[in-house]
């Protein structure tokens, strides 16, 4: 009689994730990701994170999925777990240096995968054909609630074209493949390299977007600061 663990190892978004394992399966350990509501029952958000998971997982970026339904998506489960949380890198669970080089590492790859979510997402909401490539807007579309029903044509206008967001940089204006959640509770260690998890924020706009999100949450020092961009 073969026996089977199930743990829970969920975040803070809302859907689940559990460790599964059982002796003589293959393989032996996945990770059973079970998706909160607000994003099943959006025909945009959930087509759209399965599209960014090929993406990353050809590019050797990300685990690569077993089998996938409407609400839930099995993995291997890599390593022993996340490298840490939003706001804390476990110590000696990955170098900057090494944080550095995957995020560029996503940045490199293609994106025009995400034209046609974009357009889908413009066909929603019309007034999003303002926005430029590059907006921040278009990270508030991973989930429909983060953009207001209450905002006026006139409020929404100005909150889709608005610049003062923009980068000043040229590193930091490249329209690139974002994570858009890049922190060590997203990523995990899978045969000595470092990958990344849970797509719901990814999209195409500034790469400032995953740099912002770093030094905010985790990278709190200027010279941790320096490490990772110089990788």
């Amino acid at each position: 009689e073969e026996t089977v663990t199930v743990a829970d190892f969920s975040g803070h978004g809302g859907s689940k994730t559990y460790k599964i394992s059982a002796e003589g399966a293959d393989p032996p350990t996945v990770a059973l990701h079970s998706r909160c509501e607000e994003v099943t029952s959006d025909p945009i958000s959930e087509p759209r994170m399965q599209a960014a998971a090929r993406l990353l997982a050809d590019a050797g970026l990300a685990p690569c999925r077993l089998a996938e339904g409407g609400d839930w998506f099995i993995e291997p489960w890599e390593g022993d777990g996340a490298l840490g949380t939003p706001f804390v890198l476990t110590a000696g669970s990955a170098s900057l240096e090494e944080l550095g080089r995957l995020l560029a590492r996503i940045h490199a790859t293609p994106i025009g995968w995400y034209d046609s979510w974009r357009e889908k997402l413009c066909e929603r909401i019309p007034m999003l054909r303002e926005a430029q490539l590059g907006s921040h807007i278009w990270w508030y579309t991973a989930r429909p609630k983060l953009v207001p029903e209450d905002l006026t044509e006139e409020g929404l206008y100005s909150w889709v074209t608005e610049d003062f967001f923009a980068p000043m940089s040229a590193a930091a204006a490249r329209v690139v493949t974002v994570h858009g959640d890049f922190h060590p509770g997203n990523m995990v260690r899978a045969r000595q390299e470092v990958r990344v998890i849970d797509f719901e924020f990814t999209c195409v706009t500034h790469a400032v977007q995953d740099f912002a999100w770093a030094f905010f949450a985790y990278l709190k020092d200027p010279a941790q600061k320096r490490k990772f961009t110089q990788a």
